[in-house]
Order: C-alpha cells, then structure tokens, then sequence
C-alpha cells in the first residue's frame, strides 16, 4: 500500500470532472432565469407607460391616436 500514489490522481480527476459537469449543466438555468429578469423589467416598464398614458387620455390630456404596439 506504500505505491497506491496513482489513485489520488484517479480521484482528483474524477472530483473535477463531478465539479465541470455540475456547472455545465447549471449554465443553461442561469442564462434562462438572467432572460426572463430582463423580460420583468420589460414588461413593468410596459406597464407604467401604459398606465401614464391611459391616465393621460381620461384626464384629457392626450388625444386617442392609433397606434401599432410593436413587441
């Protein structure tokens, strides 16, 4: 049991190998979840313009034009 000093190699390889899989197979979820917040912020910026230029036309400020909303 004193030469055994190519097992510990072994298993380093097997630990980091572990490691790159776990983190590849995260990847995919963080790219997922960083889209969808930048939809959020989209999508309430949406709604706030909405909201003023809804308030804006029943106060009378603002005229009905007609107008394409563009995704």
């Amino acid at each position: 049991m004193r030469n055994c000093k190519g097992y510990v190699y072994l298993e380093i390889i097997a630990a980091f190998s572990i490691c790159i899989f776990v983190v590849l197979s995260i990847l995919p979820i963080l790219e997922e979840l960083m889209t969808h917040r930048k939809n959020i912020v989209i999508r309430t910026e949406a709604h706030h313009l909405l909201y003023e230029r809804l308030t804006a036309f029943i106060d009378g400020e603002i005229q009905a034009i007609g107008q394409e909303i563009i995704y």
